[in-house]
Protein backbone atom coordinates (compact mmCIF):
# COMPACT_ATOMS: atom_id res chain seq x y z
CA UNK A 1 0.00 0.00 0.00
CA UNK A 2 1.28 3.34 -0.83
CA UNK A 3 1.71 5.75 2.01
CA UNK A 4 1.63 9.28 1.97
CA UNK A 5 3.41 11.26 4.38
CA UNK A 6 2.51 15.36 5.47
CA UNK A 7 5.91 17.22 6.91
CA UNK A 8 5.32 19.43 9.05
CA UNK A 9 6.51 22.59 8.17
CA UNK A 10 4.68 24.74 10.26
CA UNK A 11 7.42 24.88 13.22
CA UNK A 12 10.38 26.20 10.99
CA UNK A 13 8.09 28.95 9.37
CA UNK A 14 6.84 29.31 13.16
CA UNK A 15 10.29 29.28 14.68
CA UNK A 16 11.70 33.05 12.09
CA UNK A 17 9.76 35.34 14.69
CA UNK A 18 11.38 34.94 17.83
CA UNK A 19 14.29 35.36 15.03
CA UNK A 20 12.86 38.14 13.73
CA UNK A 21 12.01 39.84 17.61
CA UNK A 22 15.92 40.28 18.19
CA UNK A 23 17.07 41.89 14.71
CA UNK A 24 14.19 42.35 11.57
CA UNK A 25 15.96 39.80 8.75
CA UNK A 26 15.01 37.94 6.31
CA UNK A 27 13.55 34.68 6.20
CA UNK A 28 15.56 31.97 6.90
CA UNK A 29 15.52 29.23 4.53
CA UNK A 30 14.99 25.49 4.83
CA UNK A 31 16.17 22.73 3.23
CA UNK A 32 13.38 19.97 2.85
CA UNK A 33 15.43 16.33 3.23
CA UNK A 34 14.93 14.34 0.64
CA UNK A 35 15.11 10.87 1.88
CA UNK A 36 14.46 11.52 5.74
CA UNK A 37 11.63 12.69 7.75
CA UNK A 38 14.45 13.94 10.23
CA UNK A 39 13.04 16.98 11.50
CA UNK A 40 16.77 18.33 12.86
CA UNK A 41 17.95 17.89 9.70
CA UNK A 42 15.61 19.89 7.37
CA UNK A 43 17.31 23.09 9.30
CA UNK A 44 19.37 24.47 6.74
CA UNK A 45 20.18 28.15 5.05
CA UNK A 46 19.67 26.60 1.17
CA UNK A 47 16.46 26.48 -1.15
CA UNK A 48 13.94 23.44 -0.22
CA UNK A 49 14.41 21.29 -3.65
CA UNK A 50 11.22 19.64 -4.36
CA UNK A 51 10.66 16.80 -6.92
CA UNK A 52 7.93 16.97 -9.11
CA UNK A 53 5.34 15.38 -8.60
CA UNK A 54 5.96 15.84 -5.17
CA UNK A 55 7.09 12.58 -4.40
CA UNK A 56 9.89 11.55 -2.18
CA UNK A 57 11.25 8.40 -0.94
CA UNK A 58 11.47 7.97 2.65
CA UNK A 59 14.10 6.25 5.25
CA UNK A 60 11.75 2.97 5.43
CA UNK A 61 12.32 2.56 1.67
CA UNK A 62 7.97 3.72 0.88
CA UNK A 63 7.09 6.17 -1.55
CA UNK A 64 5.03 9.42 0.07
CA UNK A 65 3.94 12.58 -0.62
CA UNK A 66 5.70 15.78 0.89
CA UNK A 67 2.89 18.71 1.86
CA UNK A 68 3.60 21.14 4.36
CA UNK A 69 1.32 22.33 6.48
CA UNK A 70 1.14 25.23 8.42
CA UNK A 71 -1.61 26.21 11.57
CA UNK A 72 -2.17 29.69 13.18
CA UNK A 73 -4.34 31.00 15.84
CA UNK A 74 -4.91 34.44 15.85
CA UNK A 75 -3.46 36.97 12.73
CA UNK A 76 -2.97 40.68 14.77
CA UNK A 77 -1.49 42.26 18.20
CA UNK A 78 -2.06 40.84 21.78
CA UNK A 79 -2.43 43.37 23.80
CA UNK A 80 0.33 44.22 26.57
CA UNK A 81 -1.38 42.87 29.38
CA UNK A 82 -2.34 39.86 27.30
CA UNK A 83 -1.48 36.17 28.79
CA UNK A 84 1.69 34.16 27.89
CA UNK A 85 -0.63 31.84 25.70
CA UNK A 86 -2.88 34.49 24.34
CA UNK A 87 0.71 36.00 23.16
CA UNK A 88 2.41 33.07 22.19
CA UNK A 89 -0.82 32.32 19.40
CA UNK A 90 -0.64 35.64 18.09
CA UNK A 91 0.93 36.23 14.89
CA UNK A 92 1.20 40.14 13.53
CA UNK A 93 -0.30 40.74 10.59
CA UNK A 94 3.23 42.08 8.81
CA UNK A 95 5.29 38.64 10.01
CA UNK A 96 1.84 36.70 8.42
CA UNK A 97 2.31 38.10 5.03
CA UNK A 98 6.22 38.04 5.35
CA UNK A 99 4.66 33.88 5.28
CA UNK A 100 3.29 33.96 2.29
CA UNK A 101 5.55 36.01 0.54
CA UNK A 102 8.20 32.95 1.35
CA UNK A 103 6.16 30.28 0.18
CA UNK A 104 5.39 32.21 -3.24
CA UNK A 105 9.33 32.78 -3.27
CA UNK A 106 10.16 29.82 -2.84
CA UNK A 107 7.57 28.51 -5.68
CA UNK A 108 5.00 26.94 -2.94
CA UNK A 109 1.18 26.47 -4.31
CA UNK A 110 -1.33 26.76 -1.65
CA UNK A 111 -4.28 23.59 -1.37
CA UNK A 112 -6.76 22.19 0.63
CA UNK A 113 -8.25 19.33 2.51
CA UNK A 114 -10.45 18.96 -0.63
CA UNK A 115 -7.71 18.60 -2.81
CA UNK A 116 -5.88 16.38 -0.42
CA UNK A 117 -8.53 13.95 -0.26
CA UNK A 118 -9.16 13.94 -3.96
CA UNK A 119 -5.38 12.63 -4.33
CA UNK A 120 -5.93 10.12 -1.71
CA UNK A 121 -8.97 8.87 -3.35
CA UNK A 122 -8.87 9.02 -6.55
CA UNK A 123 -4.88 10.25 -7.44
CA UNK A 124 -5.86 13.96 -8.38
CA UNK A 125 -2.72 16.09 -9.35
CA UNK A 126 -1.26 18.55 -6.97
CA UNK A 127 1.08 21.38 -7.45
CA UNK A 128 4.53 20.16 -7.55
CA UNK A 129 5.48 22.20 -4.30
CA UNK A 130 1.56 21.70 -2.12
CA UNK A 131 1.52 23.86 1.25
CA UNK A 132 -1.44 24.13 3.37
CA UNK A 133 -2.53 26.72 5.34
CA UNK A 134 -5.08 26.45 8.19
CA UNK A 135 -6.75 28.63 11.04
CA UNK A 136 -8.54 27.19 14.41
CA UNK A 137 -11.42 28.28 16.25
CA UNK A 138 -12.51 31.12 14.01
CA UNK A 139 -11.36 34.40 15.47
CA UNK A 140 -12.47 37.38 13.93
CA UNK A 141 -9.31 38.22 12.64
CA UNK A 142 -9.21 35.48 10.68
CA UNK A 143 -11.34 37.66 8.34
CA UNK A 144 -10.25 40.78 9.05
CA UNK A 145 -6.34 40.30 9.00
CA UNK A 146 -5.68 36.76 7.50
CA UNK A 147 -8.37 36.76 4.74
CA UNK A 148 -6.79 40.18 2.80
CA UNK A 149 -3.65 38.90 3.16
CA UNK A 150 -4.26 35.64 1.62
CA UNK A 151 -6.54 37.48 -1.30
CA UNK A 152 -3.43 39.63 -1.72
CA UNK A 153 -0.92 36.69 -2.51
CA UNK A 154 -3.83 34.45 -4.52
CA UNK A 155 -3.51 31.95 -2.08
CA UNK A 156 -5.91 29.82 -0.04
CA UNK A 157 -6.70 28.32 3.14
CA UNK A 158 -8.95 26.13 5.54
CA UNK A 159 -10.41 27.69 8.73
CA UNK A 160 -11.58 25.37 11.70
CA UNK A 161 -14.98 26.71 12.68
CA UNK A 162 -16.13 26.43 16.71
CA UNK A 163 -19.64 26.66 16.17
CA UNK A 164 -21.42 27.72 19.34
CA UNK A 165 -18.56 30.45 19.35
CA UNK A 166 -19.91 32.26 15.39
CA UNK A 167 -20.85 35.50 15.71
CA UNK A 168 -19.73 36.01 19.59
CA UNK A 169 -16.89 38.29 20.95
CA UNK A 170 -13.87 37.62 19.33
CA UNK A 171 -15.24 35.29 16.56
CA UNK A 172 -16.10 35.55 12.80
CA UNK A 173 -19.56 36.05 11.85
CA UNK A 174 -21.72 33.45 9.75
CA UNK A 175 -21.89 36.38 7.16
CA UNK A 176 -18.10 36.73 6.95
CA UNK A 177 -17.42 32.81 7.05
CA UNK A 178 -19.78 32.51 4.00
CA UNK A 179 -18.02 35.34 2.12
CA UNK A 180 -14.48 33.38 2.90
CA UNK A 181 -15.95 30.38 1.80
CA UNK A 182 -18.02 31.63 -1.30
CA UNK A 183 -14.78 33.54 -2.65
CA UNK A 184 -13.00 30.01 -2.82
CA UNK A 185 -10.29 31.53 -0.19
CA UNK A 186 -11.10 29.51 2.59
CA UNK A 187 -12.36 26.40 3.31
CA UNK A 188 -14.15 25.46 6.20
CA UNK A 189 -13.70 22.08 8.59
CA UNK A 190 -15.51 21.71 11.73
CA UNK A 191 -13.74 22.03 15.03
CA UNK A 192 -16.68 20.98 17.18
CA UNK A 193 -19.57 22.73 19.05
CA UNK A 194 -17.70 23.82 22.01
CA UNK A 195 -14.28 23.07 21.24
CA UNK A 196 -14.38 20.07 24.44
CA UNK A 197 -11.65 17.33 25.42
CA UNK A 198 -13.47 14.44 23.06
CA UNK A 199 -11.94 12.12 24.80
CA UNK A 200 -13.36 13.43 28.50
CA UNK A 201 -16.75 14.34 26.97
CA UNK A 202 -20.05 12.37 27.16
CA UNK A 203 -21.38 14.49 24.30
CA UNK A 204 -18.32 13.69 21.66
CA UNK A 205 -21.08 12.60 19.49
CA UNK A 206 -23.01 15.48 19.68
CA UNK A 207 -20.07 18.10 19.15
CA UNK A 208 -18.42 16.13 16.34
CA UNK A 209 -21.99 15.46 14.21
CA UNK A 210 -23.50 18.65 15.32
CA UNK A 211 -20.86 20.91 14.18
CA UNK A 212 -20.91 19.01 10.55
CA UNK A 213 -24.82 19.34 10.53
CA UNK A 214 -24.43 23.47 11.53
CA UNK A 215 -21.98 24.09 8.82
CA UNK A 216 -23.47 22.08 5.96
CA UNK A 217 -26.75 23.52 6.85
CA UNK A 218 -25.17 27.43 6.70
CA UNK A 219 -22.99 27.32 3.89
CA UNK A 220 -25.04 24.26 1.92
CA UNK A 221 -21.51 22.58 1.18
CA UNK A 222 -20.45 19.05 2.39
CA UNK A 223 -17.81 19.54 5.04
CA UNK A 224 -14.96 16.97 5.09
CA UNK A 225 -12.33 18.37 7.07
CA UNK A 226 -12.55 17.86 10.95
CA UNK A 227 -9.88 18.97 13.98
CA UNK A 228 -9.72 17.98 17.15
CA UNK A 229 -9.86 20.33 20.00
CA UNK A 230 -6.37 20.31 21.78
CA UNK A 231 -5.16 17.39 19.59
CA UNK A 232 -7.29 15.10 21.66
CA UNK A 233 -8.61 12.16 20.35
CA UNK A 234 -8.63 8.35 21.11
CA UNK A 235 -9.86 5.42 19.00
CA UNK A 236 -13.12 5.88 20.57
CA UNK A 237 -13.26 9.34 19.22
CA UNK A 238 -11.78 8.66 15.71
CA UNK A 239 -14.34 6.31 14.98
CA UNK A 240 -16.79 9.23 15.95
CA UNK A 241 -15.18 11.47 13.39
CA UNK A 242 -15.37 8.61 10.41
CA UNK A 243 -18.80 7.64 11.38
CA UNK A 244 -20.20 10.83 11.10
CA UNK A 245 -18.79 11.35 7.59
CA UNK A 246 -15.53 13.47 7.61
CA UNK A 247 -12.97 12.29 4.79
CA UNK A 248 -10.17 13.53 7.29
CA UNK A 249 -9.33 15.00 10.83
CA UNK A 250 -6.26 16.71 11.38
CA UNK A 251 -4.51 16.61 14.87
CA UNK A 252 -1.73 18.27 16.64
CA UNK A 253 0.40 15.47 16.99
CA UNK A 254 3.90 15.72 15.60
CA UNK A 255 4.07 12.26 13.99
CA UNK A 256 5.77 11.91 10.73
CA UNK A 257 2.70 11.50 8.03
CA UNK A 258 -0.21 8.97 7.42
CA UNK A 259 -1.19 6.51 4.90
CA UNK A 260 -4.38 6.63 2.67
CA UNK A 261 -6.05 4.49 5.05
CA UNK A 262 -5.36 6.34 8.26
CA UNK A 263 -5.87 10.08 7.64
CA UNK A 264 -7.70 10.78 10.63
CA UNK A 265 -5.03 12.17 12.62
CA UNK A 266 -3.09 14.08 10.39
CA UNK A 267 0.32 15.13 11.86
CA UNK A 268 0.74 19.22 12.24
CA UNK A 269 2.65 21.70 14.44
CA UNK A 270 1.37 25.24 15.39
CA UNK A 271 2.70 28.31 14.47
CA UNK A 272 3.94 29.83 17.94
CA UNK A 273 5.34 33.30 18.05
CA UNK A 274 8.13 32.62 20.52
CA UNK A 275 9.88 29.47 19.34
CA UNK A 276 13.46 29.85 18.99
CA UNK A 277 14.70 27.95 15.89
CA UNK A 278 17.45 25.97 18.40
CA UNK A 279 14.55 24.51 19.95
CA UNK A 280 13.67 22.51 16.36
CA UNK A 281 17.63 22.12 15.96
CA UNK A 282 17.67 19.81 19.48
Amino acid sequence: MKKYFIFTFGILLGAIIFVAAIKLSTLPTLNMPANSVNLSSAISTTTPEFKTPPIIKMTNGEDGLLIPIIVYHRIGYAPANATSVYKSLTIEPEWFDKHLQYLQDHGFETIQYQDLVANLDYSAPLPAKPVMINFDDGYKDTYEAAYPILQKHGMKGTLFVITKSVGGRPYVTWDQIKEMQKSGTMEIGSHTLWHPYLTKSGKASQEINESKKTLEEQLGTEIIAFAYPFGNYDDRVEKLVKDAGYKVARSFSTGNGINENDRFHVPVVRVYANVSLERWKS
